[in-house]
């Protein structure tokens, strides 16, 4: 699971540093990149590829998605199967 958010957290970064520092990883040397992702919060030694592109964004991202829904459904079902309600503040109100 760590790994998950680790690349989607790392994917993000990616298009972050694209987008709104006009500066992509895909141009930074080894150390920049590391140390720019360090800075963001990705642990960069735990990373599955250490170059991340445009389209790698959106693999990354598809596959925290997925890992949510299933982790979702996991929960709805331990729900089902122990007759219990899962209460959030909206449906408290």
């Amino acid at each position: 699971m760590d790994l998950v958010f680790n690349t989607a957290r790392a994917a993000v970064a990616a298009a972050f540093c694209s987008q709104v520092l006009g500066h992509p990883l895909g141009e930074m040397g080894r150390h920049e990149k590391d140390a720019m992702l360090k800075g963001l919060g990705i642990d960069v030694d735990a990373l599955e590829i250490p170059d991340y592109r445009t389209e790698l964004i959106h693999v990354r991202v598809r596959t925290l998605c997925d890992f949510y829904d299933k982790l979702n459904s996991a929960l709805d079902q331990v729900l089902e199967d122990s007759g219990m309600e899962l209460q959030t503040r909206e449906s408290a109100r």
